[in-house]
């Protein structure tokens, strides 16, 4: 039943910056499952990669006119990355 509550999924992660740079996180979703994830920015400040151990990743780039971009992927067995989600993000 795609759009049921049953599909329903939340994740909550709080990123604290490391002394020797980047961010590290849990992130703890609906599920009961606990993701530990590993952050970085990139050097010109336009893009915050979210690597979620072997699991996936996530890429957030900031676009023209306050735009977020967010790509999510995941890992296939055989090694290959597969995109599972984009948005483009405003705010109000």
């Amino acid at each position: 039943m795609q759009g049921s509550r049953r599909d329903a999924f939340e994740g909550i992660a709080v990123y604290a910056e490391q002394e020797q740079g980047g961010n590290t996180t849990t992130c703890r979703d609906s599920k009961g499952a606990k993701h530990p994830i590993v952050a970085t920015e990139a050097t010109d400040g336009s893009a915050f990669n979210a690597h979620w151990g072997e699991a996936g990743t996530t890429v957030q780039t900031l676009r023209e006119e306050g735009l977020l971009e967010k790509i999510a992927s995941v890992k296939r067995h055989d090694g290959s990355w597969r995109e599972f989600g984009r948005s483009l993000l405003k705010r109000k």
